[in-house]
């Protein structure tokens, strides 16, 4: 890996445990789980939907290996939320934590 090859300063946030009171539909509230170095690549791929292709915001996020990092996560960069599709360590390794993300609001 070269120097600087993680740069952007991102934030991974988990969906906090406090539970609602009754009756209460809000929006899910998001809690600063970590902040990571990572690198960003964007990835070209396509959903399909009742026949009709979209194109998705969909990239590979790079950070340094941690354990506590879970599919139900996300991660915000530049206001952006990435939902992690999926998370695998490199090569077992444990050095990097690499995460399959699809944004979900820009």
């Amino acid at each position: 890996m070269s120097s600087g090859e993680l740069r952007f300063f991102v934030e991974i946030q988990s969906i906090s445990a406090s539970t609602p009171s009754a009756g209460d539909y809000s929006q899910p509230t998001w809690v600063k789980h970590a902040d990571a170095y990572a690198s960003i690549q964007s990835m070209a791929g396509k959903e399909s939907s009742d026949g009709f292709d979209s194109t998705l915001g969909r990239a590979q996020i790079k950070i340094r290996y941690r354990n506590d990092i879970t599919n139900k996560m996300r991660v915000v960069y530049d206001g952006v939320n990435y939902e992690i599709q999926d998370n695998f360590g490199l090569h077992g390794r444990r050095k990097y934590l690499m995460m399959v993300v699809k944004v979900v609001n820009k």
